[in-house]
C-alpha cells in the first residue's frame, strides 16, 4: 500500500486517493466529479461543430430584398460565430451559394462543414414571410426548421432584430450550455 500511495503522491494521514479502513483494509476515496451538460447531439450521435449560413433565396428578387438577405445572413453569422466549438464559414465564402435549387448535402461536403443553414423569403404586399432550417449535410436530414412572418416594414426599419430571433432559435440546437459546462461554478456571479 505504501508504494501505491507514493506513486499517487498520497499521504495515509491526509488521504485523497486512498483511505485506511481501521480492522478492515482499505479502500479509494471517490472523487466527486461535476455533473456535464453534453452538447445535443444530431440522431446520427455527431456533434455540429461546423456550419454554413447560406444566403437566403428571395421572392420577388430586387436590391432591397437582396440588401436584407445579406444583412440578415451578415448578422445570423456574426452572432453564432460567437458560440464555443462551433466553426461558422464567414459570408464572403458562402455568399456564392444564393441559387435557389442548391442541394444542401452537395454545398456542405464542398465546404466541408457538419451542417448547413438555409432559407427562403418572400415578401407579399407588407409582410415578410422566412423559413429557415439547419440541414445535417451526411443525410440531408432536418435538425431544426421555423417559420417567420413579420412586418416587411419592421424588417426593412430593423433586420437585426429578425436575425436575432433566428439566433434565438437556432443556438440551442447548436449547443447546450457549452458556456456554462466550462465555467468555474465559484467564479460565478450571484
Amino acid at each position: 500500500m505504501h508504494i501505491l500511495r507514493q506513486a499517487l503522491e498520497d499521504s495515509a494521514s491526509n488521504p485523497r486517493y486512498i483511505e485506511t479502513i481501521p480492522g478492515q483494509g482499505y479502500r479509494f476515496i471517490p472523487i466527486p466529479q461535476k455533473p456535464q451538460r453534453p452538447a445535443l447531439r444530431p440522431r446520427n450521435g455527431r456533434k455540429i461543430e461546423s456550419l454554413a449560413v447560406l444566403p437566403l433565396t428571395s421572392r420577388p428578387i430586387d436590391t432591397e430584398m437582396e440588401l436584407l438577405n445579406r444583412r440578415i445572413v451578415e448578422r445570423v453569422i456574426d452572432t453564432i460565430s460567437q458560440t464555443p466549438e462551433i466553426r461558422v464559414l464567414a459570408y464572403s465564402t458562402v455568399q456564392r451559394y444564393s441559387e435557389k435549387d442548391l442541394d444542401p448535402r452537395a454545398v456542405g461536403q464542398d465546404l466541408l462543414i457538419r451542417a448547413v443553414a438555409a432559407g427562403e423569403m418572400t415578401r407579399r404586399n407588407d409582410e415578410l414571410l422566412l423559413h429557415v432550417e439547419l440541414v445535417d449535410v451526411d443525410d440531408g436530414t432536418q435538425f431544426w426548421g421555423a417559420q417567420f412572418k413579420e412586418p416587411y416594414s419592421d424588417v426593412l426599419d430593423c433586420p437585426e432584430k429578425l436575425a436575432d430571433g433566428i439566433c434565438d432559435q437556432l443556438r440551442p440546437i447548436l449547443v447546450l450550455n457549452v458556456s456554462r459546462t466550462r465555467e468555474d461554478p465559484s467564479k460565478r456571479a450571484a
